[in-house]
């Protein structure tokens, strides 16, 4: 009778294994849906919130640093990048802070997609180097386009919603971490996902299937930036203010940190 019970309830939970929701996974979720509810300390909230973003950046650094073995120095850039064209967007042309975070997402993908193209071709230490000395220019410009970005003093960055409180805030992530999530455990689960297991494992293998490595290194890295142009802006209109800092190597040091804690190239196999 329990081993009937057993088998049934295996099968009910089947289709969330296919999306990575294992038992553990799909419990921490549930915790981070209805525990904040409880929860009447906003300092705890906003605790949650930075939790969840950086949870979403070291998913999507792992992506690329995990899978196809290229180290992004310059991952930060394009979150600061996010924060600052959603910022600037909303400001200068008026549109609503959602339309804004849209436009960092594909601002930073577009941009990804070009120095893609420069870096990765590279391999190595090279492509990191490369992807080094691009960040701390980026960051140069920000910090002394002064008319523009307002320089070191920050750009003021409005509001998602009319409220002080964090809770809509923690919601917002925890549904754009969740998606991420699952577009990253089905797209690593692809025949493209295949590719880019093979090419962290031996790219020259890969090269000698006939098959493009650099082509699936640029989409792969084209794919983690664009998530992390997306999170990037919904981190700026959550702080209220972009500053240089937010395009520092120390906060790309931070999140490869806790990606790797986290174990490199384990987003697929969670389920």
């Amino acid at each position: 009778m329990m081993n009937n019970i057993s088998e049934k309830s295996k099968k009910a939970f089947e289709p969330f294994r296919k999306i990575g929701m294992s038992l553990p996974i799909f419990i921490l979720f549930i915790l981070l849906i209805v525990v904040p509810l409880f929860i009447k300390d906003e300092f705890i909230i906003r605790l949650l919130v930075t939790t969840l973003m950086f949870a979403g950046f070291a998913m999507v650094f792992d992506f690329t640093a995990g899978f196809i073995n290229n180290v992004n120095l310059e991952f930060a850039v394009f979150m600061g990048l996010g924060a600052y064209t959603s910022g600037l967007v909303v400001l200068n042309l008026g549109f609503p802070p959602w339309v804004g975070i849209a436009c960092a997402a594909v601002a930073a993908g577009i941009l990804g997609f070009g120095l893609g193209l420069l870096t990765i071709r590279l391999g190595g230490i090279f492509a990191a180097c490369m992807a080094w000395f691009v960040a701390l220019a980026l960051m140069a410009i920000v910090a002394n386009w002064v008319e523009f970005t307002k320089g070191a003093t920050g750009l003021i960055v409005s509001p998602l919603f009319d409220t002080i409180k964090n809770l809509p805030y923690h919601y917002t992530i925890l549904v754009t971490v969740i998606a991420v999530y699952v577009s990253l455990i089905l797209l690593s689960c692809s025949r493209v996902g295949l590719v880019f297991r093979a090419i962290g494992q031996d790219v020259v293998a890969v090269a000698s299937s006939g098959l493009f490595a650099t082509k699936y290194k640029v989409i792969n890295f084209t794919i983690s930036i664009f998530i992390a142009g997306l999170i990037g802006g919904l981190y700026g209109h959550y702080v209220g203010v972009s500053t240089p800092q937010v395009l520092h190597t120390r906060t790309a040091i931070e999140i490869m940190a806790i990606s790797y804690i986290g174990g490199r190239g384990t987003i697929w196999e969670l389920y």
